[in-house]
């Protein structure tokens, strides 16, 4: 709590209160008001005293009704780790931890007694609109079912019987449509566009398109991982942007990038501008802030060329590499696909499957003249034929 005197615009002495109360049972629980342009002392403690009241009040609330959403969250976790759930790896609860913090931010200091079906019904269409598909939609409803009843069983979470999202439905018109991808000259405008105008993203743009690395993975990539005897670099791990802090790769699985040429210059290039630090890629505010996708496509808007999100230039690395005539059990290897499945709209972007088939087809051809007897006229005779 504060009072503090000082002039305004007018040179008029002015006083304001400042209010700050954490609650002792909910340690993330905290009120604080503020008010300026107070006239005198005495009612500036008027105010404070009001305050002050008032925030107790509201303080003791919650902490008589329900916890609030991080609380839960965070109780979940530690049972859970504690193998409460013997079901669930390590790997597992912070992922779902992840999940309900990153999709469920704005519910984390409310009162679960608070959440009802709109805010349930707002963070699923968020999902979807953001360009998640259904079943990573429906990961998302199934963490939130999975803490909010834990938070009913252990009546942490009171007067309420069930989840935000129970019984939730969304629909989704499937379209089989086609991923956006950047033609090989437009990925050459990108990088020499970014390059001219020496664009702080140039580096990391030039690196996602000549390894084909995720996002978390370009930024965990540290020095010591680049083999240039060998003529690699190890992808080992990814980044938790969350938690600030290195995990492993999609499925835990690490592979190697061969170093061509063009990416050893990019290589030393880095290294030289970045001579220091134990990571590649400089630390950029928009990347910690995870608005990589935002920057690109502002810049592809900017030099006219279809606007893309991030992940978009892993894409590209791989549809390139198909096109080029690399085998496509080799790209995957080297871009970490372990499923088939999620793979297959490479190759079709690519068209290597179908590349040639239509060559024997010769609808446009005209047909030789033939001589009566079924016999194909001689170019000589088909000469004078002409000239006749």
């Amino acid at each position: 709590m504060a009072i503090r005197t000082y002039n305004d615009d007018e040179n008029t002495k002015r006083y304001e209160v400042y209010v700050n109360v954490r609650s002792k049972k909910i340690p993330t629980l905290r009120i604080q008001k503020r008010r300026k342009g107070i006239s005198s002392q005495a009612e500036a403690l008027r105010i404070e005293k009001k305050y002050l009241k008032e925030i107790v009040q509201e303080i003791a609330h919650r902490e008589g009704t329900s916890s609030i959403w991080r609380v839960v969250i965070g109780r979940w976790e530690f049972d859970a780790k504690q193998g409460y759930f013997s079901d669930l790896s390590d790997k597992t609860i912070d992922g779902i931890v992840n999940t309900l913090k990153k999709w469920t931010e704005s519910w984390l200091e409310l009162p679960c007694e608070d959440l009802n079906r709109g805010h349930g019904k707002k963070v699923l269409r968020e999902a979807l609109d953001s360009g998640l598909s259904k079943s990573h939609t429906r990961k998302i409803k199934c963490a939130i079912n999975t803490v909010y009843n834990y938070g009913i069983e252990e009546g942490i979470i009171k007067g309420v019987t069930v989840s935000p999202v129970h019984n939730l439905q969304f629909k989704i018109k499937q379209e089989d449509k086609i991923k956006e991808i950047l033609t090989l000259e437009e990925c050459q405008r990108l990088l020499s566009e970014a390059q001219r105008l020496d664009h702080a993203w140039y580096h990391v743009w030039a690196m996602a398109l000549n390894t084909g690395c995720r996002n978390g993975e370009l930024y965990a990539l540290r020095k010591e991982s680049i083999d240039f005897e060998l003529g690699l670099i190890r992808i080992t791990n990814s980044w938790d942007f969350l938690n600030e802090r290195l995990k492993p790769t999609k499925k835990s699985y690490w592979r190697n990038v061969p170093i061509s040429e063009d990416l050893k210059k990019l290589l030393l290039e880095i290294m030289e501008a970045n001579p220091d630090g134990e990571f590649l890629l400089p630390r950029l505010k928009e990347w910690q802030g995870r608005e990589q996708a935002k920057v690109l496509r502002e810049f592809c808007n900017h030099i006219g060329i279809p606007s893309v999100r991030f992940h978009t230039l892993r894409a590209c690395f791989a549809t390139h590499l198909l096109a080029a005539g690399v085998e496509p059990s080799v790209v995957r290897l080297i871009g970490g696909w372990k499923d088939i499945k999620s793979f297959q709209i490479y190759i079709r972007l690519s068209g290597i499957s179908e590349k040639g088939a239509t060559e024997k087809l010769q609808f446009l051809t005209s047909p030789t003249p033939k001589k009566t007897d079924g016999t194909a006229l001689s170019i000589p005779t088909l000469i004078k034929k002409e000239a006749a």
